[in-house]
């Protein structure tokens, strides 16, 4: 059996129990077909032990290639510390759809929601095709909200105190009304937030439903080129005939692309 993890070892040490009897980040490499790309060797330690205390198997062949593996001229910057902040609660939430007739029309959207002072809480959107996908294939009647010339869709939720909860959605829906915006629909109860959330919901299962080999990569690009991103995707669906959805994390540019 594995060895149990010692007092007070991060929880990372549950992860170098996984390549128990495999080779693992740290070493130097000898035996790795990857050797040829080494630059400069890192001690076996960095990935065997925390501090003094082996985490690893004694005798697991390790491997440590630093920054070896990304060209060095793709690496701009180098973390070394994260702090967490812990907020309250917030008192209150309100959430809300905007629709756009383009892409680019949503993506202007968002540059200009995080331009302004208030950070929505949650800030997801879809594009055409995955808009299309719900309205065919949802086990449920998630898309009648959906106007038919919808074309790109922004998720929004906004978190606060009840004495500033308005304004701030007040601001946030005044910036997502860029040219191009069809509509918007707030929620005013529950059922009414889940229904809206449902559309966004719904995306998971039905790519399974009609796709359950499907490719997914999650690629980050700047809000601002988030357009861009998405109008050379569907280029490349039509020119390959292969069908691409995308839906993700605005707020960040971070898309779920998937063929």
């Amino acid at each position: 059996p594995p060895p149990r993890r010692p007092e007070g070892l991060p929880v990372r040490w549950a992860a170098a129990q996984l390549h128990r009897g495999r080779r693992v980040l740290g070493g130097d490499g000898r035996r790795s077909s990857r050797a040829r790309h080494r630059r400069r060797v890192r001690a076996a330690e960095e990935g065997t032990h925390v501090g003094p205390t082996r985490t690893a198997p004694e005798g697991v062949d390790v491997w440590n290639p630093a920054f070896d593996v990304t060209p060095h001229e793709l690496i701009t910057a180098i973390i070394t510390e994260a702090t967490l902040k812990l907020l309250p609660k917030a008192e209150t939430k309100r959430t809300f759809m905007a629709v756009y007739s383009s892409m680019d029309a949503a993506a202007r959207a968002v540059s200009h929601i995080m331009a302004q002072a208030i950070t929505p809480c949650a800030l997801e959107f879809m594009d055409e095709n995955a808009i299309n996908m719900v309205r065919e294939y949802a086990a449920t009647n998630t898309h009648t909200h959906l106007p038919q010339q919808a074309a790109a869709l922004l998720m929004i939720e906004i978190d606060g105190s009840r004495a500033h909860i308005d304004a701030d959605v007040k601001n946030v829906d005044t910036a997502a009304r860029v040219a191009g915006h069809i509509a918007t629909q707030h929620a005013s109860t529950q059922q009414e937030v889940d229904a809206l959330w449902q559309t966004r919901k719904a995306l998971s299962p039905c790519l399974r439903k009609i796709a359950p080999k499907k490719i997914n990569e999650d690629i980050v690009v700047p809000v601002s080129r988030m357009a861009e991103l998405i109008n050379g995707l569907n280029h490349l669906s039509t020119q390959y005939n292969i069908p691409i959805v995308n839906f993700g994390h605005a707020g960040n540019g971070n898309i779920h692309v998937n063929l």
